[in-house]
């Protein structure tokens, strides 16, 4: 069975969760004034984690919370939408994992991801599947995830373009790989119905006025850094779902018509404030 791990780099470890990087530590090396004082060694403050971070998993949800944080999960799941006949949804690669994203201390929010994966099935009749061949239309990967950190997919095989999509109540990036051109002097075909149909992806981000505004900045290519300058929003219990991302990889088509049914107000009404 085909897989795009290898091209869309869709793996836990590519969203920074299977990594588990421990986050700069909460203490650092402190230094008393000159000469005798009462006053403890001054501590200097932690970085601030940022929603592109790894998460570490090295703490433990608590039943409760774990619970809470798998419901909002399920929930963004079925706000998500899924791709449309013929496409069919291969339960071997049904997947969740929920953890906590660093110690109880941090306020930071837990993490909850699941992966889906659909595919043509092989017997479709040809006159049910785009291009006429159910080999020719590649199957599609989709990632909701809470609280997971916000890193734009990457074709890593192919020359690919972002650009912002416009979503109402929500932020979205299309990242499309570049038709065939002329290349070495010679034109690579790819007719207009196929090239629709080429390798790309969306990816949705429901989250905070700064978080969305920083994905926009990085969608519409005015500042590429603008994720990595915002910070994790503190959470007052590890299961509150603070934002929710949403990644959808196969043929561009699939993925914006995908994109286009997704329920945003269902999903920002699973935030915590």
């Amino acid at each position: 069975m085909r897989r795009l791990a290898s091209d869309f780099g869709l793996t836990l470890a590519a969203l920074g969760l299977c990594a588990f990087a421990a986050l700069p530590s909460a203490r650092a090396e402190g230094y008393a004034a000159p000469g005798p004082s009462t006053r403890a060694p001054a501590t200097a403050a932690p970085p601030a984690s940022r929603v592109t971070d790894p998460a570490d998993s090295t703490a433990r949800l608590s039943a409760v919370e774990a619970k809470r944080l798998r419901a909002a999960l399920r929930a963004a799941v079925v706000a998500a939408s899924r791709p449309a006949a013929p496409y069919r949804l291969d339960r071997e690669y049904d997947e969740e994992h929920v953890f906590a994203s660093g110690p109880a201390s941090a306020r930071r929010p837990g993490v909850a991801v699941a992966e889906r994966y659909y595919e043509v099935p092989e017997e479709t009749p040809k006159t049910a599947v785009p291009l006429g061949d159910p080999g020719l239309v590649g199957p599609v990967e989709m990632t909701v995830a809470v609280n997971a950190p916000v890193v734009l997919p990457n074709l890593t095989s192919v020359a690919s373009d972002t650009t912002r999509l416009m979503l109402r109540g929500a932020e979205a990036a299309e990242i499309a790989s570049r038709p065939p051109l002329v290349q070495e002097g010679r034109i690579a075909a790819m007719n207009p119905e196929a090239a629709k149909y080429r390798l790309g992806a969306v990816f949705i981000v429901v989250g905070s006025p700064a978080l969305e505004a920083a994905m926009r900045s990085v969608a519409t290519g005015s500042d590429t850094g603008a994720l990595e300058q915002v910070p994790v929003p503190s959470a007052r219990r590890a299961g509150d779902a603070r934002w929710i991302t949403i990644r959808v990889h196969g043929p561009l088509e699939v993925a914006l018509r995908v994109a286009k049914r997704v329920d945003t107000r269902a999903l920002r009404k699973l935030l915590s404030p």
